[in-house]
């Protein structure tokens, strides 16, 4: 897919969760239709696990090409032959929620049991805390992948 970004998802990222690269996006829920997944689901989670890319440089000017070299040099040997640096982050905040997901007739975007919509509950910092943070909500209508919000 190329990595290409359709609306507010990433199909790649979507399909291959927990995502191998560094990703912007923060998990705060996860819904599975196998939850005996939940284990590795939150311990790969980028919340709490370092994710690895390659920064080939420093110059702001030369940020477009680092991007696409993120996948390019998606090994430590292969930025080490060159001449990148070896990079990890993670976003050291609380795990995801993991949790069955719902009954969910297919592509009807959450159109439960009962004719209700699925939802999730989700209380939300303190103003002070996140006002300068941008936040997306990103649900995914297929049941056979994690929904991440």
């Amino acid at each position: 897919n190329d990595a290409t970004r359709y609306g507010f998802e990433c199909p790649e990222e979507r399909d291959y969760y927990p995502y191998w690269h560094p990703s912007p996006w923060k998990d705060v829920a996860i819904y599975t239709s196998n939850v005996d997944r939940c284990s590795h689901f939150i311990e790969h989670s980028q919340n709490s696990a370092y994710k690895w890319w390659c920064l080939s440089s420093t110059d702001e000017t030369e940020a477009l090409i680092d991007a696409e070299q993120v996948e390019y040099y998606e090994t430590e040997e292969k930025c080490d032959a060159n001449n990148g640096q070896w990079v990890s982050e993670r976003w050291n905040i609380k795990d995801p929620e993991c949790y069955p997901a719902g009954w969910n007739r297919d592509n009807h975007l959450g159109n439960g049991a009962g004719g209700y919509s699925n939802s999730y509950k989700w209380v939300l910092p303190d103003y002070n805390i996140i006002r300068d943070e941008e936040i997306e909500l990103i649900l995914d209508e297929d049941p056979e992948n994690p929904i991440m919000v």
